[in-house]
């Protein structure tokens, strides 16, 4: 603002990427809105993971040049790791904001890297140009930007979608979430799923519009934010198997049943009571298990900013990628079995013995997923419950 004194940069290290920066008063969490350019360190871990991902594509085309887009660039901190980190690619930088593109700028002199930096609107370059990856990581949602994302799409490239407007897709702001994403939400203790399903859906249908298919590669919740990697594939056959792969969640507080169906029900198919709806959603995996191999081994001898954050995810990526879709929180579960919550290696050797699929999920610290109903979960804490009576 006029009068006030310009905003002190900083030079920071993130990854293997210098770069300059007005940090925010705390690093963690959302960011805010000002005036400086934006910049948020809460979100390396985010930046990290995208690094082992195009390290990963790159492997996966043999090295081949891509044309990578980084559509809202701002300080340039996620395209600039992009070049410096995973080099070859025709990187571009994008942003609409004169004082970003300068920043932009002044940090690829920082780093002597060649990238491209344009100040449009991203609708307008998404029209006129295609591409190999693009990444979309606005200041809220991605839903304005979707659409134009997966029609500029080249075939099979990537699209990586950040959301940080988690309040409207995990159900606390529900007439957001159904202007922003035309979809029900869900407020439910296996929330953070659903909201990362609501977003895949809204993905697959926006491209659909295109004859187009996306994929969901990688998904994770983490903090306040929702990332996704999705690869496009031509035809419109496939968009339409993608259409077909949208469910409805439903959850009954009284019984805890949960389960994807076709269409919202008017009671709960379990107990016959009242029953909460969300979606359309993507029912089907939010994880590539063989494509998570491929990110793991894309991670050796590279610097992160996350190293430790990078290597406690990526197992658990890994391990709940081949699970059944709706986590349980043992800690609901727990009271409608009657007992106290037993240790969660327990309840996963339990559900096993019993001929279930158990994994863990990286979205819950005591959230599992498994195949058992709600029913069969409880029966299975109970006789825990009992076994540490005797």
């Amino acid at each position: 603002m006029e009068g006030e004194p310009p905003t002190e940069l900083t030079l920071i290290t993130e990854g293997a990427t210098r770069l300059r920066v007005a940090l925010p008063p705390k690093e963690r969490g959302p960011g805010t809105r000002t005036d400086e350019v934006f910049f948020n360190p809460a979100m390396a871990l985010n930046r990290d993971l995208s690094i082992a991902v195009l390290a990963a594509e790159t492997a996966r085309r043999g090295g081949a040049p891509m044309k990578v887009l980084d559509g809202l660039a701002a300080t340039g901190a996620r395209g600039l790791r992009f070049a410096v980190e995973v080099p070859g690619h025709q990187v571009t930088l994008n942003d609409h904001d004169p004082r970003a593109v300068a920043r932009i700028e002044d940090n690829a002199r920082l780093n002597n890297v060649l990238v491209r930096v344009t100040r449009r609107s991203l609708g307008g370059l998404l029209g006129d140009e295609g591409f190999d990856w693009i990444d979309v990581d606005p200041f809220g949602s991605p839903a304005p930007f979707t659409g134009p994302a997966t029609g500029a799409l080249h075939n099979h490239g990537i699209l990586a979608l950040t959301a940080t407007d988690a309040p409207a897709l995990n159900g606390v702001y529900v007439n957001a979430c159904r202007r922003r994403y035309l979809a029900e939400p869900l407020r439910c203790p296996f929330g953070h799923e659903v909201a990362l399903r609501l977003l895949a859906a809204h993905a697959v249908r926006e491209a659909a519009k295109h004859e187009v298919a996306l994929r969901p590669l990688l998904s994770h919740a983490t903090d306040h934010y929702y990332r996704l990697y999705l690869r496009l594939e031509y035809g419109a056959g496939r968009a339409d198997k993608a259409l077909a792969s949208l469910r409805y969640a439903t959850f009954c507080k009284a019984c805890g049943d949960r389960r994807l169906v076709p269409e919202p029900p008017k009671a709960c198919p379990a107990c016959e009571g009242p029953v909460k709806w969300g979606g359309p959603l993507w029912a089907e995996g939010l994880m590539d298990a063989a494509f998570l191999q491929e990110v793991k081994a894309a991670t050796v001898g590279r610097t992160f900013q996350k190293p430790r954050d990078l290597e406690k995810a990526l197992p658990r990526f890994m391990e709940e990628a081949e699970a059944p879709p709706l986590l349980y929180d043992v800690h609901e579960i727990a009271p409608l079995a009657g007992v106290d919550v037993p240790k969660t290696p327990l309840i996963l050797e339990a559900l096993r013995a019993r001929g279930y699929r158990a994994a863990l999920t990286h979205l819950h610290d005591r959230g599992i997923k498994t195949d058992a109903t709600a029913r069969e979960f409880a029966e299975v804490l109970r006789a825990l419950g009992r076994q540490s009576g005797e």
